[in-house]
């Protein structure tokens, strides 16, 4: 049986002292942490170690959160950063909530995330782990239609298989071409 991959990556987010506050608040009945925005920033280090942390240390750039799933324990998100304006390398990641707020932070200091071109794309495809948080106090807001960037399993398996399937019957047209071209019937 083949193992399923997963289509994002998982960071070990830190959540903020303002996070938890978020958090402690809704289990006093206030609402739900509304998760609507990813920022991202230069700075390598180690999260855990700042206290009282409210934004990133060098941040370049922020983006709306484009699609959203929520799996087991986990809630999957992405987002694309594509201003042509910009180009930088990924050393922090940052969830921010709808009021603007710093929730929880993503770095180490011994690796950097990705970089981001003037030309190219930077497309961060991420799942928050939440099972040691309570259960409907996190909810995530998406910006317009739902892009379908975070990709199941079986969808990427149908779409390999049409891949293969295509490239099978190219052959095949290929070969006919080249059958014709030497006069062979």
């Amino acid at each position: 049986m083949a193992t399923s991959i997963p289509t994002y990556e998982i960071y070990h987010f830190n959540i903020t002292s303002v996070g938890e506050e978020l958090l402690l608040n809704t289990q006093t009945g206030g609402p739900s942490v509304q998760l609507d925005k990813i920022a991202l920033g230069t700075e390598m280090y180690d999260p855990a170690i700042i206290p009282d942390q409210r934004m990133l240390k060098a941040e370049v750039d922020r983006a709306s959160i484009l699609d959203f799933k929520r799996v087991d324990k986990t809630l999957q998100m992405a987002s694309i950063f594509d201003d042509p304006s910009k180009s930088y390398s990924i050393g922090e990641m940052g969830l921010i909530t709808d009021k603007g707020e710093l929730f929880a932070v993503y770095s180490n200091p011994n690796k950097l995330i990705g970089h981001k071109t003037h030309s190219g794309r930077y497309l961060p495809k991420f799942a928050l782990a939440i099972d040691q948080i309570p259960k409907n106090s996190v909810t995530v807001v998406f910006s317009g239609e739902n892009l379908n960037i975070i990709i199941t399993p079986e969808l990427a398996k149908m779409a390999l298989s049409q891949i293969r399937l295509s490239r099978i019957h190219i052959s095949m047209l290929s070969r006919e071409i080249n059958n014709k071209l030497n006069g062979a019937d």
